[in-house]
């Protein structure tokens, strides 16, 4: 489990059920039942029924066939300790009490040898605590204290649900770089947003961008003077807070938002957008830079009011940065003091990409937008479809490019002014909602492409009708 969406891995990993053999017969281990077909796709997730006994035998399995350790993800199901009555009908280690608030046990032990942790059914806080969700899922995550006034459906949550006792689940997870060794960005976007169609709230497992550090992972905080929380809004947002500065106390402070490794010899251009809330106080909040060959971090003062863009150079251009890693951004604050909780800084994205002093925009298109009948008999249906172009520049830069949608991350979809979501592909099928507004009579669709630092890169305007035929 990493704190950050790092660097983006695909891993094709097979589910313990079936086995060489050919029946389903779950072994919640890593043995001769299936290692065949672990080493075949390269990780393993075990069913959540497994012990200590099966962990220690698992691993010398592995290690006896040189399969990676930490390829062997061992289930963890979250809702074993829903258990009524004298039987249990879902087991998970630790067999008395496992899972729920104690998920964290599991993954701990797992960490001491070696081994990985898939958590089964995480949404357990929000569906088995309704209204408290959040906090029950700090204390899972984070090891924050279970509230003491919580109930649940199963009846008398403090028995049921124990503490974790310090074995929360980020406590035993390895910490990742985010971004890559050339290139950052982050809008703040979460994992669900309310949609302009319906006005409900939808997941959106693609969107979420990467996300500051735990809080857990902040203890290292001058005396936790500073804290930040995303916050909803038009636009997604970091915001900077301070919490009981004293009038006598004149220390500066820091919190790390993300951990990075990212060479600078070569250069790199730093973008941050932001807005200052203490513009007319004392305080200067700044963004700092740690780099491996510099004791102290380079501060880069926040200064302008209102909505501003900071730009500087990282590397070379910057002579107090000649060489080293780019190894921690955070935020640092002085001269602020104060009794209660105040904003300071609200950030609205972070971009790190490669510095090119003589690069030249490239040219983006969007063309070609049409309706595409597609499927036969009860899967025929309408796509809405187009294509791009680009320039082989936009493969060298050291950002980003995907073999399918190219320098963009993602298209916009608008129909007669209405936002219809994200599209990850060149298509987006046309629903039955979709076709009562298409339906014989012309209207405006609006595709906009996004690129991966979440600058709008091309943007192409047309009308299109849906024939009856297409139907």
């Amino acid at each position: 489990m990493s704190c950050h969406r790092a660097r983006k891995l695909i891993v094709f990993c097979r589910y313990d059920a079936l086995t060489t053999s050919n029946r389903i017969n779950y072994q919640n281990a890593l043995n001769a039942s299936n290692i065949l077909f672990a080493q075949a796709c390269g990780s393993i997730l075990t069913n959540y029924c497994w012990g200590e006994s099966e962990a220690s035998r698992s691993k010398m399995t592995a290690l006896q066939s040189d399969f990676p350790l930490e390829q062997i993800f061992f289930g963890v199901d979250v809702w074993a300790q829903n258990n009524t009555g004298a039987h249990q009908y879902r087991s998970t280690y630790p067999k008395k009490g496992g899972g729920g608030t104690n998920t964290g046990v599991a993954v701990t032990k797992l960490a001491e040898l070696g081994l990985s942790a898939g958590v089964f059914a995480p949404a357990w806080s929000f569906e088995h605590f309704p209204g408290r969700g959040r906090s029950i899922e700090r204390t899972i995550w984070y090891g924050d204290d279970l509230p003491d006034d919580v109930d649940c459906s199963c009846g008398n949550a403090a028995t049921r649900h124990q503490q974790t006792q310090g074995c929360c689940i980020s406590k035993s997870a390895r910490l990742f770089p985010a971004g890559s060794g050339t290139f950052f960005f982050t809008d703040f976007s979460r994992s669900f947003t309310q949609h302009a169609t319906d006005g409900l709230l939808h997941t959106q497992l693609s969107a979420q961008a990467p996300l500051p550090l735990a809080k857990q992972r902040t203890k290292q905080c001058s005396q936790a003077r500073i804290a930040h929380r995303l916050a909803d809004g038009p636009r997604s947002k970091l915001v900077i807070e301070a919490q009981d500065c004293l009038q006598t106390d004149t220390s500066s402070y820091y919190i790390p938002l993300y951990s990075l490794n990212m060479p600078v010899a070569d250069g790199l251009e730093l973008e941050v957008t932001y807005r200052n809330l203490v513009i007319d106080t004392d305080a200067v909040p700044s963004l700092s830079l740690k780099l491996s060959n510099h004791d102290q971090p380079r501060l880069l003062p926040v200064e302008n009011a209102g909505v501003s863009t900071m730009r500087a150079k990282i590397g070379p251009q910057a002579y107090t940065d000649e060489g080293g890693d780019l190894q921690e951004l955070g935020i640092h604050l002085t001269g602020f003091s104060g009794e209660g909780t105040f904003p300071i800084l609200e950030i609205y994205s972070i971009s790190i990409t490669p510095f090119h002093c003589d690069k030249v925009p490239p040219v983006h298109r969007i063309s070609d937008v049409h309706l595409q009948h597609q499927g036969e008999g009860e899967n025929k249906h309408v796509r809405l479809c187009w294509k791009f172009t680009d320039s082989t520049e936009d493969r060298m830069t050291g950002i980003p490019y995907s073999q399918l949608t190219g320098p963009f991350s993602y298209f916009l979809v608008n129909v007669n002014g209405t936002q219809l979501g994200r599209m990850y592909t060149l298509q987006k099928i046309v629903t039955e909602e979709m076709e009562k507004t298409f339906a014989e009579k012309e209207v405006e669709v609006e595709i906009i492409g996004v690129g991966f630092v979440g600058q709008s890169l091309a943007r192409h305007v047309t009308t299109l009708r849906l024939r009856n035929e297409m139907i």
